[in-house]
C-alpha cells in the first residue's frame, strides 16, 4: 500500500462517510483504489461506522505498531542498553539517601 499521510487518510474516510465511492475517491486524490479500500477497511476494523457517526477519530487513521524484530543497532536497542547499564551503578541521589539525614556532607560538618 505504501505510506499515506494521516491527512490523506482522514480525507479518504470523510469522503467515504458522505457516500463517495472508493473509485471516485482514488481518482480525486490520485492514489490507488486498493489503498483507499484498505484505509476504509482498517478504519472500520478500529470502530469507524459512518452510518452511526461520520466523525473521524485519530485512532481510526493512526499508524499501526510495527511488527517484527527491530533492526540491529536501532535507537530503541541502544536506549534500552544505556538504561540498563546505569541502573546498578548508583547515582548521586542514592548516595545522599544513604547518608541518613539527606543532607550533604559540607552542611553536616558545619552544623557539628
Amino acid at each position: 500500500m505504501g505510506y499515506h499521510p494521516i491527512e490523506l487518510r482522514i480525507q479518504v474516510l470523510s469522503l467515504s462517510a458522505f457516500g463517495v465511492p472508493p473509485k471516485a475517491i482514488a481518482a480525486g486524490l490520485d492514489m490507488p483504489i486498493r489503498s483507499v479500500q484498505r484505509i476504509i477497511h482498517r478504519a472500520k476494523e478500529r470502530g469507524f461506522d459512518p452510518a452511526t457517526n461520520p466523525r473521524v477519530k485519530m485512532e481510526y487513521v493512526e499508524d499501526a505498531e510495527r511488527s517484527g524484530r527491530p533492526k540491529k543497532g536501532s535507537k530503541v536497542v541502544a536506549a534500552e542498553s544505556q538504561a540498563g547499564s546505569t541502573s546498578g551503578s548508583g547515582s548521586g541521589v542514592e548516595a545522599e539517601s544513604e547518608a541518613g539525614d539527606g543532607k550533604s556532607m559540607p552542611e553536616a560538618e558545619t552544623q557539628a
